[in-house]
């Protein structure tokens, strides 16, 4: 937890407080909290979260096969940040990426949202759409399991 001069006030662990969302309300915690959160590294936080690698993300979307920089060219501008392609991360990479016309996004993002919105919508027992849910199941495209 961060005061608003970025100043830690405190440590709090979340998953004792799950349940008891009561510490949240006190004072002002829940801007400290916010605070403490937005401070982590992004990379840290997306690999704590299973958060793969850029090219195993344009792999899995059918968009491209990278094995250099330059393969990423058509997707973003080129930044001498990384000693390796390989090492890119898809939390640093994804926004740098040119936008889709007519999205906010871009194609790496843009396949994610939308493969997470077809599984959410085609694995919802109660949606009308899904007639046989267990058919939707079988036929649904297993390259994208490793996003």
């Amino acid at each position: 937890m961060y005061s608003e001069n970025r100043k830690i006030t405190g440590k709090l662990r979340l998953s004792d407080w799950y349940n008891r969302p009561s510490i949240i309300e006190e004072d002002d915690n829940s801007c400290q909290l916010t605070r403490g959160l937005s401070t982590q590294r992004q990379n840290a936080r997306s690999r704590d979260h299973g958060v793969g690698k850029y090219f195993k993300a344009l792999i899995a979307c059918g968009l491209s096969n990278p094995t250099s920089f330059e393969d990423f060219e058509k997707y973003m501008p080129r930044k001498r940040v990384y000693k390796s392609w390989s090492d890119v991360e898809l939390a640093v990479a994804g926004p740098l990426e040119t936008l889709v016309n007519g999205t906010l996004a871009g194609p790496t993002f843009l396949c994610i949202m939308t493969e997470q919105f077809y599984r959410t919508r085609n694995n919802n027992i109660n949606n009308k759409n899904n007639n046989n849910i267990k058919n939707n199941n079988k036929n649904n495209n297993n390259n994208k399991n490793n996003i």
